[in-house]
């Protein structure tokens, strides 16, 4: 009877040992994954920063053209999506008409979609994640008067 009664005692703390074993292993697991997660999310955001934000080659304000200037550019976090935020200055104040600003944003916004779209796999070839980084474009007049704001996301890529 003793001998019965270690074995099933032997055979409870192997059980008990297999079950804590795997559930520690999966919460091992579990936070590696995080942790993994979480290292490449900083690695793309310092990509980010580096390269499309800070880049040493920028000087700000970056004239665009004769109307406009790229007056700086940063990293915004959205619920669990990455943004760069470029702002535009045009050089004069707003004189159009409600009707021509929202023609000249849905224009814009869609040259920014194509761009941004044609260029996914390139930005993915030069980081990991980088075609995931959405790009929103903020457009004020000489006195800081918001004109429109331009999101795009690589969800509106077709």
């Amino acid at each position: 009877m003793k001998t019965i009664a270690s074995v099933l005692a032997i055979m409870l703390v192997i059980i008990a040992a297999k079950v804590i074993g795997n559930f520690s292993g999966k919460q091992i697991a579990t936070e590696n994954t995080k942790d993994l997660q979480s290292t490449h999310n900083e690695k793309l955001k310092w990509f980010v920063n580096e390269f499309a934000v800070n880049n040493i080659n920028y000087h700000y304000p970056i004239k665009i053209n004769e109307e406009m200037y790229l007056i700086n550019k940063s990293i915004i976090d959205e619920d669990r999506s990455m943004f760069v935020l470029e702002n535009y200055r045009l050089n004069a104040p707003a004189t159009a008409s409600p009707i021509e600003i929202k023609a000249a944003e849905e224009s814009t916004r869609e040259q920014v979609r194509n761009i941004f779209c044609e260029s996914l796999q390139e930005r993915e070839r030069l980081f990991t994640g980088y075609s995931s980084v959405g790009i929103i474009q903020k457009i004020t007049d000489a006195n800081g008067k918001l004109l429109f704001n331009i999101k795009i996301e690589k969800s509106q890529c077709i």
